[in-house]
């Protein structure tokens, strides 16, 4: 599992993997389910996307967008699990995808470098936001929707953030990898505060955006931080945090920690994951939170 979604009611669970597993029947990699919060129990396979599914987002109780390797990206009904548009235009994978606060419109950010914003019916390419850099990662709205930011960056260890004016296009601010740390980033969906990693790995940072003030900072006591996401009451920031035998040079485990944003301390410590962890993800009324991993156990939890 590569991605996962809650729906604003907090009933269903869409969770997209990378395409390799196989179904019973030896048929297509079943890319994309649908799964009943409530029962725990998957109730729609949708064939996905060709060679995986790397991101999913709600719009409402019956729409949600997927993105993945074939470079497209798809808006579908929850009920039927029937595709309801396939919007084309960035050339190679498209890895981050995310709707403005009115669900008007689609933001879509791929390997080409390139964000793209489409209408909210997924039927009409409204504009185009161009980087510097190869990929185009991370795409986030502000929570009046006025501007949106995306982690740009290149193989080649080059990153930044870069926030744009929704409406006009243009680019409002850019934070480098000095500021930023490494490829690490979550944007609160409340108070427009940026967690970014440390360099090191070992902790993060939180900044204002767009303006690039240091608020606090959280510190892991092992491991490697690969993962960040906020609550939606924004209370609590989730860190997955990667466990590595150095002596050994090899992984042990994975692990999600709770971290309370007004006192900075650690609320929780959730373990189980045999695998990398791949994708967290909160329920809306930020009681529950989903991670997946992959390679070892490949489970959710």
């Amino acid at each position: 599992i590569h991605a996962m979604a809650f729906s604003p009611d907090g009933a269903t669970l869409a969770a997209g993997s990378d395409g390799q597993d196989k179904d019973r029947k030896g048929g297509s990699p079943d890319t994309l389910g649908l799964f009943d919060v409530a029962t725990r129990m998957r109730r729609a396979t949708l064939a996905g996307q060709a060679g995986g599914v790397n991101q999913v987002a709600f719009i409402d109780d019956q729409t949600f967008a997927s993105v993945g390797n074939d470079g497209a990206v798809k808006l579908w009904d929850a009920l039927s699990g029937q595709e309801r548009a396939n919007c084309r235009g960035h050339e190679g994978h498209v890895s981050s995808l995310a709707f403005d606060p009115a669900g008007k419109v689609l933001a879509s950010g791929g390997d080409d470098g390139i964000v793209r914003l489409w209408n909210g019916a997924g039927e009409v390419e409204r504009a185009v936001f161009k980087g510097n850099y190869t990929k185009m990662r991370d795409v986030q709205w502000a929570r009046d929707g006025n501007w949106l930011l995306a982690r740009n960056y290149s193989d080649s260890d080059h990153s930044r953030a870069m926030v744009w004016d929704a409406a006009t296009g243009q680019e409002c601010v850019t934070l480098n990898k000095n500021l930023l740390g490494t490829t690490v980033v979550a944007l609160s969906p409340n108070n427009n505060v940026l967690a970014s990693v440390n360099s090191d790995g070992k902790g993060l940072k939180l900044l204002t955006i767009p303006e690039g003030k240091k608020l606090a900072g959280f510190q892991v006591q092992e491991g490697e931080i690969i993962h960040v996401t906020f609550s939606p009451d924004d209370k609590l920031l989730a860190v997955a945090v990667a466990i590595w035998n150095e002596k050994a040079e090899k992984f042990e485990a994975s692990r999600v920690e709770l971290w309370d944003l007004a006192t900075e301390r650690r609320k929780a410590l959730l373990s189980g994951h045999l695998g990398e962890i791949t994708a967290m993800e909160f329920s809306p009324d930020s009681r529950r939170i989903a991670s997946s991993s992959g390679a070892f156990d490949k489970d959710k939890k």
